[in-house]
């Protein structure tokens, strides 16, 4: 090992041991990896019963990356997806730079205060605000690159298929959103003449209790 990987292998080493890295919700049905400093390879299909264990290993194997499973299942260090089990998933929002429009040509601090914002909208108008989630229920954090991450822990979305999590998706981006359920149509000018009925149209601007999209319009 070269000095200069010595020397941040050691200071990693003393971080995990003086700031042991916090355990995600159920960590016991997550598959963890990791990799390590001057290897080229990913150790995968890893768990850990007790929080001690976890705790244990950083300081031990001194890994240079850690990651855990978004699913979780009944076997969690099983070798093969089909032995471990899915039992479920955290509903997880990824938003980066990339997403935004205009802000690949920001600067890095002002890029990250425009994606800032948009996912302070995301986590205030949707997760907590139309979709009636708990502060306890979610976990933001930064990406560590370019974005934030917003995961969703609560029971009611552990279960949901892939089809499930992108109707939310779609109702958040506001996709296929139909013009005629925002804005009702009704009559606002009707007249005869002789026996034909002329009818006008008009569209209805939601009331302010209205919900949602319908609001938000």
């Amino acid at each position: 090992m070269s000095g200069e990987l010595d020397f941040i292998t050691r200071w990693f080493g003393k971080y995990y041991r003086e700031s042991p890295p916090p355990p995600p919700e159920r960590f016991g049905r997550r598959e963890f990896a990791f990799m390590f400093f001057g290897k080229d390879y990913v150790q995968r299909h890893l768990s850990f019963s007790k929080v001690g264990d976890m705790q244990d290993f950083f300081p031990s194997r001194i890994p240079s990356h850690a990651y855990h499973s978004s699913a979780y299942y009944a076997t969690p260090g099983a070798p093969t997806m089909e032995e471990k089990s899915w039992l479920g998933a955290d509903l997880i929002f990824d938003l980066d730079a990339d997403h935004i429009r205009g802000a690949g040509g920001l600067s890095y601090p002002d890029m990250l205060a425009q994606v800032k914002k948009e996912f302070i909208r995301l986590v205030d108008d949707f997760l907590l605000g139309d979709l009636g989630f708990g502060e306890s229920e979610l976990r933001l954090v930064f990406s560590g690159g370019r974005g934030y991450h917003a995961h969703v822990s609560a029971e009611e979305v552990l279960q949901l298929r892939s089809h499930e999590r992108r109707e939310i998706v779609d109702y958040i981006t506001g996709t296929d959103l139909d013009i005629d359920w925002a804005f009702e149509e009704r009559a606002s000018f009707e007249k005869r003449f002789g026996d034909r009925q002329v009818v006008q149209k008009a569209r209805i601007v939601p009331s302010a209790s209205s919900g949602g999209w319908r609001l938000r319009m």
